[in-house]
């Protein structure tokens, strides 16, 4: 794929390292360490396993992968190798230190219910026909598209790992709800745009989560960001944009972009969004150590 090779060339040569193809060879070098993936979810098994077994240390982009199979092919081989591995996650954000900081200081007792929201304010919404009922079904093995993903796994994962690193414990029950509120894209490819998770966990921990992507202009800034933590002492939530400044002005209000990059029609990536026109919101400014 020429395009795919020019955009790699281009990464290769912003960092200043070499290019190099196919990736085996990279895998073979005795001055590589350690290798962090991000390639599409459906090839993310196969290439992660192939690091560990090379006896490189791994760090991936979430989710893990596309398929059940493919995550117990990589914890085997990563167990098999003795090499440490880790995904992407919001454990060292700061809203993940901040939600830490809260359950460890005591003040709620003890911990009895999480609920999460993460809505990603990003694409152009109001075009899914919400006549239409979802039928959810098993995935084809077609995981992400340019102009849709699968939000369940793409924006889910980020509070339900969350939790789990917050409390310590493993799932014992879950209940999930998927639906098309937003894009037709989502529609189009049989892909949720929002979802709802209901989590028992061992202990008896119950959480709740709510999730998705809902367009540019749904959310000041990025889109809702909260954890509400309830003990048997009291209950707290902590916002990833509070504190925060509100800006109020005469400046001309944030537009979404009237032609979305065709390479990245829903602004998934920073790099894309500048060069396709999408001027940042400068109506909030978080105030929070690190930021977001």
């Amino acid at each position: 794929m020429p395009r795919r090779r020019e955009l790699n060339q281009a990464l290769a040569d912003e960092l200043e390292i070499p290019y190099i193809e196919p990736y085996e060879e990279a895998l073979a070098r005795e001055d590589v360490d350690l290798v962090c993936l991000c390639p599409e979810p459906e090839r993310r098994a196969r290439m992660t396993v192939a690091a560990a077994r090379a006896g490189k240390h791994v760090y991936v982009d979430k989710p893990l992968c596309a398929t059940v199979e493919g995550a117990r092919e990589v914890v085997e081989a990563v167990e098999a190798s003795g090499v440490r591995s880790q995904m992407f996650s919001l454990v060292r954000s700061s809203i993940g230190r901040r939600c830490r900081e809260v359950v460890e200081s005591g003040r709620l007792g003890t911990l009895v219910g999480l609920h999460a929201e993460l809505l990603f304010a990003k694409g152009v919404a109001g075009t899914a026909d919400l006549g239409q009922p979802r039928r959810e079904q098993a995935s084809d093995g077609r995981f992400t598209w340019v102009d849709s993903k699968r939000e369940l796994f793409c924006v889910g994962l980020y509070p339900l790992v969350l939790f789990e690193w917050l409390t310590g414990s493993r799932v014992g029950a879950i209940e999930a709800a998927t639906a098309n509120f937003f894009f037709t894209e989502h529609q189009a490819n049989g892909a949720e745009d929002f979802a709802a998770l209901l989590v028992g966990w061992e202990g008896g921990l119950e959480t709740t989560i709510t999730f998705g992507r809902s367009g540019w202009s749904s959310h000041p800034s990025h889109g809702i960001h909260q954890v509400h933590l309830v003990g048997t002492d009291s209950t707290a939530t902590v916002d990833a944009y509070r504190p925060r400044l509100e800006i109020f002005s005469d400046a001309p209000g944030w537009s979404q972009p009237g032609t979305p990059h065709p390479e990245d029609p829903m602004g998934f990536w920073s790099s894309t969004q500048e060069s396709g026109g999408v001027t940042p919101k400068t109506d909030w400014w978080p105030l929070a150590k690190g930021g977001r």
